[in-house]
């Protein structure tokens, strides 16, 4: 009976292999076994088409690098954000998410050159500037349109108490 859960979310992901929630309500079956964890983000990672996910994708790398983070491995967190940076996702919102996270974890482990260098990675225009809302136009080249990140950036160059160039 302790197998049930996990034959049953088998199951779900068979029906839906691109379904965010349940790959996430899988890792969530392995507590306490961090290799299994490692082995089931790796596997939704490489399953999910970002094109077709159900939920949102963004969600399961950020739980991934906070996984890694909140085991005391900030440089494995970092490779995971660093991938994730990179993901075709459907929405710039999703992508915002990413960054914002790697930029916040950076400050929780005190990482303040390291956060500051984020922002500005995800708030510099590309060399054309397209809008925001072409989706013609990966998500990278329109996240440094988001409001979210831009009020991040200056609450960080606020309390940090300098302003840069950008």
């Amino acid at each position: 009976m302790q197998r049930r859960p996990l034959l049953l979310n088998s199951v779900l992901l068979r029906q839906n292999p691109h379904n965010v929630n349940e790959w996430l309500k899988r890792v969530a079956l392995f507590e306490g076994k961090p290799r299994e964890i490692v082995n089931t983000y790796t596997e939704a990672i490489k399953t999910i088409d970002p094109k077709l996910a159900t939920g949102k994708l963004s969600a399961l790398w950020i739980e991934f690098a906070k996984f890694y983070e909140e085991n005391k491995q900030l440089k494995e967190a970092r490779i995971i954000f660093d991938k994730a940076v990179l993901v075709p996702f459907v929405k710039v919102d999703e992508l915002a998410d990413v960054w914002s996270h790697y930029i916040e974890t950076e400050l929780r482990h005190e990482c303040y050159e390291e956060a500051m260098k984020h922002v500005r990675t995800a708030t510099t225009a590309p060399p054309h500037k397209p809008s925001y809302f072409d989706r013609t136009e990966s998500v990278q080249n329109r996240v440094y349109r988001s409001l979210k990140l831009w009020s991040m950036y200056a609450d960080l160059e606020e309390s940090l108490g300098r302003f840069h160039d950008h």
